[in-house]
């Protein structure tokens, strides 16, 4: 495991930063960047062949859409498709969902799928599914929760800090399709 510790001054330090971030930037008009999924590390050379013609004649097909977390009349969470005309706010809850359509005629087997999250938003859990591994630093990833020595004590890496997350999908049959998901709050 790779983590570095957050000593008081460098976590005043950042949060110093991300309070800056949160007072220059209270509303936004236009859509969040949509985090656009990585796949990587096929298990075989037929894994590799498949993703291959996949990008080239539509094989792998894969879509990420975000919609903004209300609460409906019922008090019951609803979803509302995100677009130009949202209007976001601090504290607005976005869920971020990616599907993965094996559109070949091969079982594509052991396939990595990576999603950043942006830099306005910070990761609130409801991550899908739960066997997620995250990271801190864009290079080395652990299975959540992350967990590190902060003020001299083994702790929860605070969700604020995930840079990214990662799943591994074991197998996706032909026409199958893989869904990922997770939470995160506007800063």
């Amino acid at each position: 495991m790779k983590f570095y510790a957050l000593t008081p001054s460098r976590l005043t330090k950042k949060i110093a930063v991300f309070s800056l971030m949160i007072a220059g930037s209270l509303c936004a008009q236009a859509m969040l960047p949509t985090p656009e999924p990585e796949m990587s590390n096929p298990s075989n050379a037929q894994n590799a062949a498949v993703m291959q013609q996949g990008q080239s004649a539509n094989k792998l097909i894969s879509k990420t859409v975000a919609a903004l977390v209300s609460i409906d009349a019922k008090g019951q969470p609803a979803l509302k498709p995100i677009d130009g005309n949202t209007h976001l706010t601090k504290g607005n809850v976005i869920e971020y969902h990616s599907y993965f359509t094996n559109n070949s005629s091969d079982r594509l087997r052991k396939m990595d799928i990576t999603m950043s999250i942006p830099e306005q938003l910070k990761l609130v859990g409801k991550v899908s599914p739960e066997n997620a591994y995250a990271t801190v630093d864009g290079q080395s990833y652990n299975i959540m929760p992350l967990r590190a020595v902060i003020n001299g004590q083994m702790q929860d890496v605070p969700l604020e800090f995930y840079k990214n997350l990662r799943w591994t999908i074991e197998g996706l049959g032909p026409n199958e399709t893989a869904v990922v998901k997770y939470r995160a709050v506007v800063r």
